[in-house]
């Protein structure tokens, strides 16, 4: 996926918006003069397939563009296979005024992480371990980085933990900076505290001449490697970096007082998300790997999308599209109360390599409402037809159809769980924050097929 500069989107914001008053990209009722030409059919021939999902970016220089969920742990969902889920960071002095160690030793080195209450997925009710590794290359606040980017690191653990996490509990510390020495306080939120080895990072954390700005500070730590050590679990965690809570502490004794310095995370600091799939043995392998159209899958993260085109528009050359929706029925497979559906499907173009978000996508943006309504769609509903209930995504893809009859649009797109172009990032869920899936019935299914309602006009 090429990164799109600022300024182009901006363009692009500006054009779109001037263009939202096209009453074919926003399924626009007819005149009344006409309504006697109305014409509807859903049985548009459709042809889809699942594939593996690639590496999105997951780091943007752009502190707009910029990650908020930053997921964790080795996830094994009963269905999709398992996805590992690391993080590498920087981290930085922080606001705090240097110190001035008078002895090179430290009491105790902890770093803390703030759950993201609301990212969790699956079960988060289970152990789950981590290990802290220093990273040994250079991270650059200015690059981009996707999720299959991995950095060198050192061949020790500098700390670890087993832990169950929990996310409606604040944990009791103490906050020397503030000079509360005469007992503990709850802490802001709730958050994992894992104590780095105090012995192996003295020798880095004592020198104070890396304290003498975040360039040096950052040429002797380059910063930590968070990753996984169960074997899997049945759930993943969130982190969240913008917290306060989130911070390496170095607990010290300074003139008799005891003393803390942190060192912070912060938007200046690279931040890499990194996913490593394995699918082997899964039930949605065979559907990836043989294109199957009997079922669909769509899943955050990294993993898969699905590709939809119309073979044959015969009959379709001379129209007015008044709507064009999507209807996709969810399948239920499995037992599926611990993994909540996808919230919000975006649509985006097949054959660009920016993978830039259909018309009708940008109608609902850009008309300042929410993605989640009738403009576009692309929402779990649920329906019940004949004594059945059913869960249903409809997806208006009425402007995009009009170009694809027009010939000014390529015949393809693909959905996705969540966008994955970051020039969106900071209007649409971010398919790399999230690790939730949904499957489909495929267009051949005999009772619930995937189709298109299309309503239109004959010239």
């Amino acid at each position: 996926m090429k990164y799109k500069s600022f300024q182009l989107f901006i363009l692009l914001a500006f054009a779109v918006f001037f263009s939202c008053s096209d009453p074919a990209l926003i399924g626009s009722e007819l005149l009344e003069e006409d309504q006697a030409n109305l014409q509807f059919t859903d049985e548009v021939p459709i042809q889809a397939k699942s594939f593996d999902g690639t590496a999105l970016q997951t780091y943007s220089p752009f502190a707009a563009l910029q990650l908020t969920r930053h997921l964790f742990g080795n996830f094994k969902d009963p269905l999709m296979g398992i996805t590992e889920a690391s993080i590498y960071t920087q981290i930085a002095l922080g606001a705090q005024i240097p110190p001035s160690f008078d002895i090179r030793t430290f009491d105790s080195i902890v770093l803390s992480l703030a759950y993201d209450t609301l990212g969790g997925y699956g079960n988060i009710a289970e152990e789950y371990g981590l290990e802290v590794y220093q990273i040994a290359e250079d991270m650059s606040n200015i690059a981009d980085y996707f999720s299959d980017q991995t950095f060198l690191t050192g061949e020790t653990a500098i700390g670890s933990l087993n832990f169950i996490p929990a996310f409606d509990e604040r944990v009791m510390i103490r906050e020397y900076t503030t000079n509360n020495v005469d007992g503990d306080t709850l802490s802001a939120d709730p958050h994992v505290r894992i104590h780095l080895n105090s012995d192996e990072l003295t020798a880095i954390f004592g020198d104070t001449a890396i304290y003498q700005g975040d360039v040096a500070f950052q040429n002797a730590f380059k910063g930590i490697h968070i990753r996984p050590i169960a074997a899997t679990n049945s759930g993943l965690l969130s982190f969240d970096f913008s917290n306060t809570i989130s911070r390496i502490s170095l607990y010290y004794k300074a003139g008799g007082e005891l003393k803390e310095f942190q060192l912070d995370f912060n938007a200046g600091n690279a931040r890499a998300l990194s996913f490593t799939k394995n699918q082997a043995g899964s039930f949605v392998e065979p559907f990836i790997t043989n294109g199957s159209d009997s079922l669909l899958f769509l899943q955050g993260m990294a993993g898969a999308n699905t590709e939809i085109t119309f073979p044959k528009l015969d009959g379709l050359e001379n129209i007015v599209v008044n709507k064009a929706e999507l209807e996709l029925t969810v399948a239920t497979i499995g037992e599926d109360t611990l993994y909540p559906l996808t919230q919000q499907i975006v649509a985006s173009l097949l054959a660009n390599d920016d993978k830039e978000i259909l018309s009708d996508v940008r109608s609902a943006l850009f008309a300042n409402t929410s993605i989640r309504t009738e403009v576009f769609g692309g929402i779990p509903v649920v329906e019940t037809q004949n004594g059945v209930t059913l869960t249903k995504y409809k997806i208006n893809i009425s402007g995009y159809f009009q170009q694809i009859i027009e010939g000014t649009s390529a015949n393809g797109f693909n959905l996705s769980s969540g966008v994955e172009q970051t020039s969106f990032y900071f209007q649409l869920p971010p398919k790399p924050s999230d690790p939730s899936r949904v499957i489909f019935y495929g267009p051949n299914h005999p009772v619930h097929p995937l189709k298109l309602n299309l309503t239109y006009t004959e010239l």
